[in-house]
Parts: structure tokens; C-alpha cells; sequence
């Protein structure tokens, strides 16, 4: 998979030759992670000096790491799917930060201590934003967060942290719409009565585990689809109790609000014209009277989520301003190629830009 937020990834053996090619500029002597397929035991080390006959994901340092009063820091985001056909998919705002427990520079292959490995939150490998002065002090005095705390330590050396969340929102939106086809196919393999898929109230939490550069470039390193979320852990039990209260508020609570017809229905000139009486022009797909039974249970658990996302901010259907809204969604974009969505996928987008364009509180 392709993104310019992962760091180049080479599966080995598999990808052995390609994997020799990239090395040949530098003799072998840039640092790449190896990633064990168990996702434990990751080890830094010069390409050359990496064992290429193992069965690995080899993945491509990032050197130039942010770091928070020299220490690196990992940014997790918690990104929750609720539905897959059509996709909606969200991350929550305060992401957690974790931090390693010794200087990051000079880099030190030998000590994992400094840099950050894998996604377990273990004392000896991560330290607490409480452990510097500073950021200490914003969360203590201020009552930030450790996410605003780290935006904060970055603002005042004057760097632009309002890049930061909308790449998260990008990437995660890029990998989940190209791994789309392969969750369907396995989402309608398991739930192969399309009445029990509408009725389902599964969803996926994952976290997303993100590193910025010293220009706050992000850079995905590893999605974990079963991540710890102890509340009982001094790291994380603040951010992730927040999580899972939002969570919840937002699948459990959506199943039993009451949505009227009148709360999906969408204001549009076409649908007084004549052609939309017999519902068969493209635009006339979201007139109330041409609407199906599924098609209103698909938008009325949309507006429900929406009103009910809590801390949770939308990253597919993407994001927009009203501004973008103007524009028809058969617009092309970088992200989202519109010509290989389903129908129930470009009813659902189509639906959220026409609230939009009405109500700013549906763009975002």
C-alpha cells in the first residue's frame, strides 16, 4: 500500500530485490525497523546489517523525529468503523501520547529505550507527560491534556500544529479506502443477509499509531485492531476512559434515539421537478419520495451517530467546508474515487454534502 504517510515498507522475503534496490544509494547504512509478524521483539539496524531471509516487514526509519524535551513521541489515535457498507469511520480528537524514557539523540540502536517500538505500554519503555517540567506544568496549571500540552510545547518553538490532525484524519481515510473492497467482501462473507448487516450493531475500534518529524509531518508506523485500552494503566487510563465513553455514547446510545423522516429529508430544487417523479435521474436519489426503506435506515443511523459522536470527529464520508460542499461530490479528489463507489456509499455522501451545505454543524 501506497501513502505518503507511511514510511516505505518492504515485506521480506517477498520483497527481497526491491528491498536491495532501495538500499543501493546509501551502501546500506540508513536505519530500518524490522517489524516481526507478531509485532514484538522490533529491532533498528543499518539495511545491511538486517537479516533479508526472514519473514519481516522492513520499514524505513524516520530520523528527524519530534521530540518532546529530547525524548521521542508516538501520537495513538483511536480510529473507530462503524458501518462498512456504506463506510463510516471516525477518530477521536484527543489522541495519547506516549513517550519514550530515554533521550532520543543520538540515536542509539542498541537502547530501544529511546526510540519507540511497538505499541505496548510498558513503565521501562514509556514515561509519563508529567515527568517534564514543562509539559507538566501545562497539564497541572493549565488543565491541558497531554495533546494540547504536546501542541503547546510545539506552538512555542513555532511550529504549525494545525497541520497535524487534519493528516491524521487523511491517512487514516487513505488506508481505509484502499483496503474498502477486501472489508466488504469479508463483511458480507460474515453477514450475508442484507437485513441482519442493517440491523448490526458491530463496530471496530483500532488505534492507529502515528510519529511527526521535526516538521510535524505525520507518519503512520502500525494500525493495532486489538489495542490495549486499560483504564487502570497511569499512561493512558485519562485519554482512554474519555474514549470509551465517547464510544459508547455514539453506537450504543445512536441504536435508541428516535430519527423522523423530516430529520433525514434534504432540501433540493429537483425533487418539485417532473423528472423526479418517477425517481429515475441520479439526482433525484435522495427525494423523500424516492427514498427506500433501507436507504432512510441508512441515513437516519448516520444522523444518529452524527448527533451523538461525542469526542469523535468524522474522517470518512471526508470532512469538508461548505465552500467544498458547492461542488458536486462527482468532483474528482484525491482520496476518494467516486466511480468505484456502491450506491448506498455515494447516497450516504451525497446526503451529508447537501446537509452541509445547509448547516456547517454536518460538514465536519
Amino acid at each position: 500500500m501506497k501513502s505518503k504517510y507511511i514510511p516505505k515498507t518492504f515485506l521480506l522475503p517477498n520483497q527481497k530485490r526491491e528491498f536491495l534496490q532501495e538500499m543501493k544509494p546509501t551502501g546500506g547504512t540508513r536505519l530500518w525497523m524490522k517489524k516481526n509478524i507478531n509485532h514484538r521483539g522490533n529491532v533498528l539496524k543499518e539495511a545491511k546489517d538486517h537479516d533479508l531471509n526472514q519473514k519481516c516487514l522492513m520499514q524505513q526509519f524516520i530520523a528527524n523525529q519530534f521530540t518532546v524535551e529530547g525524548h521521542a513521541i508516538q501520537i495513538g489515535v483511536y480510529v473507530v468503523l462503524t458501518s462498512v457498507e456504506p463506510m463510516r469511520a471516525y477518530i477521536f480528537h484527543d489522541p495519547i501520547n506516549r513517550v519514550a524514557n530515554k533521550p532520543f539523540y543520538p540515536i542509539n540502536i542498541n537502547d530501544n529505550q529511546t526510540y519507540l517500538t511497538d505499541g505496548e505500554f510498558r513503565d521501562e519503555v514509556y514515561v509519563s507527560f508529567y515527568t517534564f517540567p514543562e509539559t507538566r506544568t501545562y497539564m497541572n496549571h493549565h488543565g491541558y491534556s497531554r495533546w494540547i500540552a504536546a501542541k503547546t510545547y510545539a506552538q512555542i518553538r513555532g511550529l504549525d500544529t494545525s497541520k497535524v490532525m487534519p493528516q491524521l484524519l487523511e491517512a487514516v481515510r487513505g488506508v481505509l479506502l484502499n483496503l474498502r473492497p477486501r472489508l466488504v467482501r469479508q463483511y458480507k462473507h460474515y453477514f450475508k443477509d442484507r437485513a441482519l448487516r442493517q440491523r448490526s450493531n458491530l463496530f471496530e475500534l483500532s488505534r492507529w499509531d502515528f510519529i511527526v518529524d521535526e516538521d510535524l509531518n505525520a507518519y503512520l508506523l502500525e494500525a493495532n485492531l486489538s489495542p490495549e485500552i486499560t483504564t487502570r494503566n497511569h499512561i493512558s487510563n485519562i485519554g482512554n476512559t474519555r474514549t470509551l465513553h465517547s464510544l459508547l455514547m455514539m453506537t450504543r446510545h445512536s441504536k435508541n434515539v428516535r430519527v423522523r423522516d423530516s430529520n433525514v429529508n434534504v432540501v433540493s430544487g429537483v425533487c418539485y421537478e417532473q423528472r423526479c417523479q418517477h425517481c429515475t435521474d441520479t439526482e433525484c436519489q435522495l427525494c423523500a419520495q424516492c427514498l427506500s426503506s433501507s436507504d432512510k435506515t441508512i441515513l437516519k443511523t448516520t444522523f444518529a451517530e452524527h448527533i451523538n459522536r461525542s469526542g469523535y470527529l468524522r474522517t470518512y464520508p471526508e470532512p469538508m467546508t461548505q465552500e467544498e460542499a458547492s461542488l458536486p461530490y462527482s468532483t474528482p479528489s484525491d482520496d476518494v474515487d467516486v466511480n468505484n463507489l456502491s450506491k448506498s456509499e455515494n447516497l450516504n455522501r451525497e446526503w451529508l454534502r447537501l446537509k452541509c451545505i445547509h448547516d456547517y454543524y454536518w460538514c465536519t
